[in-house]
């Protein structure tokens, strides 16, 4: 993609990107939570005795099997009308958001660092608690970050 692609005004910029951010991170949590619940649900249904967590709820062992299998199941339908949910947002609200992300993806490709939270520039237009989203511009090192940050919570809450 070349950078006469990607053109966005940093007027423009400052004014949209906040909602754009909020808007795809909440798609991306969402997400990202959808895939993990099939673990989750496994490792609740593997360690049932020791985490009293299922018992508590009234939740047999020998259900989970019908609680592992819709997690399953349900995650591609799911994502199929999360896309069209989020595509429905876009339009309805007038969001740039596939623009953004094309931008995004632009910046991610353009990188000065490998990782690229490592490098120095920080886009002081956006607020301060996305700014963090911002830099790894949702990109496959985001989602690693993320997914380590569930999957260490995951296991804090199953310890406890």
């Amino acid at each position: 993609m070349a950078s006469a692609d990607v053109d966005l005004d940093e007027d423009a910029e400052a004014e949209a990107v906040e909602p754009l951010i909020g808007e795809y991170a909440g798609y991306a949590n969402d997400t990202l939570a959808l895939l993990y619940t099939p673990l989750f649900v496994a490792l609740l249904w593997v360690f049932y005795e020791e985490t009293v967590v299922a018992q508590l709820y009234g939740i047999k062992v020998q259900d989970f099997v019908f609680y592992f299998l819709f997690s399953l199941v349900i995650a591609p339908a799911q994502i199929v009308i999360d896309v069209c949910f989020l595509n429905i947002v876009e339009w309805y609200h007038r969001m740039p958001l596939h623009d953004y992300l094309d931008y995004m993806a632009h910046r991610f490709k353009t990188r000065k660092a490998s990782w690229k939270g490592d490098e120095p520039f920080v886009n002081r237009q956006v607020a301060a608690d996305l700014r963090s989203l911002d830099q790894l511009c949702f990109s496959a090192q985001h989602y690693f970050v993320q997914g380590l940050y569930v999957a260490g919570m995951s296991q804090v809450v199953l310890g406890i």
